[in-house]
């Protein structure tokens, strides 16, 4: 646990798919440890239930220098 009354940036690194979790040290910013994700879905993340949405039925478009 990093404490309550010191807030440290944490961010994600999206290339090793890990949490970056830093400390401010001389004005600085040093990592302190790395975590990987747990339990994250899409739903989790966007709020959004991906099994909500359908796909529309594909619809082909004409070009107008083929329309008489």
């Amino acid at each position: 646990m990093l404490g309550p009354a010191i807030p440290s940036p944490v961010r994600f690194d999206p290339q090793r798919r890990e949490w970056v979790f830093y400390t401010e040290k001389d004005g600085e910013e040093q990592e302190i440890a790395r975590r990987p994700p747990q339990g994250l879905d899409v739903e989790t993340l966007t709020g959004l239930n991906p099994d909500d949405f359908s796909l529309p039925t594909p619809v082909q478009l004409t070009l107008p220098c083929f329309v008489a």
